[in-house]
């Protein structure tokens, strides 16, 4: 965050707005992995608008400091930021033209959408990656 101020606190307001979208979708469906959600829509949009190397490295950096017991939430995690990212890049590419600034005017809330609707369909099947997938590998 000292090294980075500016995206710091673009990385701050998407997180937030991460953590706050997955909490109310998860309330509207239980069929939903929030954390899943969570995770792709973060790397979605961080992606989206930073571009997939930032992404990346403000994903690392989160995910830096868990203790060796989460290892298989950290591992979910991981293929959970992954897919976030591919879906980012996949939004870039082939969505609307990005606006000139972030948050701005519809591109970005198509875009927006597009992540949303896709990350929900990834969070209800059975692609998404969770925890016990990698409790074997303790």
């Amino acid at each position: 965050m000292k090294s980075r101020p500016l995206e710091g606190t673009a990385y701050l307001k998407i997180s937030e707005w991460a953590s706050k979208t997955a909490e109310e979708e998860a309330d509207k469906n239980p069929n939903l992995d929030k954390n899943a959600f969570r995770h792709a829509i973060w790397q979605a949009k961080l992606t989206y608008l930073m571009g997939e190397d930032k992404a990346k490295l403000w994903a690392d950096a989160h995910e830096a400091y868990h203790p060796k017991s989460a290892h298989p939430d950290h591992m979910a995690d991981l293929v959970n930021n992954e897919y976030g990212r591919d879906l980012g890049h996949r939004t870039e590419s082939e969505g609307p033209a990005k606006p000139i600034t972030p948050g701005g005017p519809s591109a970005d809330a198509q875009a927006e959408e597009r992540i949303l609707d896709e990350a929900r369909r990834y969070a209800q099947s059975d692609d998404f990656a969770h925890e016990d997938h990698f409790n074997d590998f303790d």
